[in-house]
């Protein structure tokens, strides 16, 4: 209800019955959407629910987010390929890869494989599976040899390159950053995986090494809670409502203010 009545309010500022003015450069002129900013102390406790209040009236709204970084399907299936480069004999990561986008093994696939005998790793039946006396289709022979060839790849790489330079090779190899790039909100998708390049720059220029560093980095991270929130794609000039916290901005840079909650 509450962001309901924001709505209105914003849609009564921004109007033609009703406006707002305010003073920008020395003269007045029609409040827009970029002058408004609605303050919560808390936007994950009513954030959600007065963004979708004022996205269903058609408002365009924006609010930050503080957390999901690692949550996101593109940047988890990242973080799992780190995981069997470092340590392919990890079956939950393995299978996590094997069924994303990235290398698209279906659910059938996998049974197959794995179904011949239930007590090894994971990763040794691949290995069974890509001989040829496996008696497996040929189809699927082949894409489990194309996966493994890549994945040796990258553990040998792992050893002289920086973590940068490896994601940059993943990247190249697979179309990872391409593929999520062409799937719904894929320019976020994007820009989330741009941003873990950056963060293993970041990484690069410390005293620690590896892959297998990185993947502790990042485990410390998430066991600490300390996820970083998306990559953000809102500029200083869109004409969006912002949704933040009153500790993120006290609104001083914003003519209209709204305090939520």
């Amino acid at each position: 209800y509450e962001g309901k009545v924001i709505a209105d309010l914003i849609k009564e500022y921004t109007g033609n019955e009703r406006p707002y003015y305010v003073y920008d450069k020395g003269a007045y002129r029609r409040a827009q959407y970029g002058d408004i900013v609605i303050l919560a102390r808390s936007t994950k406790a009513i954030g959600q629910q007065i963004y979708d209040a004022l996205a269903s009236e058609g408002i365009p709204v924006h609010m930050e987010n503080t957390k999901g970084f690692f949550d996101t399907r593109e940047i988890s299936v990242m973080v799992n390929l780190f995981s069997i480069i470092d340590n392919p004999r990890q079956d939950i990561p393995l299978a996590a890869v094997l069924r994303s986008q990235m290398f698209d093994f279906t659910d059938e696939e996998l049974a197959i494989i794995r179904g011949r005998d239930k007590k090894r790793d994971f990763y040794d039946s691949l290995l069974e599976a890509a001989r040829e006396s496996s008696q497996l289709p040929e189809d699927l022979v082949r894409k489990v040899s194309s996966f493994l060839e890549l994945l040796q790849r990258f553990r040998r790489k792992m050893t002289y390159v920086t973590v940068a330079d490896m994601i940059e090779d993943i990247y190249d190899c697979t179309h990872i950053d391409h593929i999520f790039a062409a799937m719904k909100n894929g320019v976020q998708r994007k820009a989330n995986l741009d941003m873990l390049w950056e963060r293993a720059r970041e990484f690069d220029k410390t005293s620690y090494r590896g892959l297998y560093q990185f993947v502790r980095y990042i485990s410390g991270i998430k066991k600490r809670e300390e996820d970083m929130g998306e990559a953000n794609l809102l500029g200083d000039r869109d004409n969006v409502v912002r949704i933040m916290t009153i500790h993120k901005s006290k609104g001083l840079e914003f003519p209209i203010c709204i305090i939520a909650g």
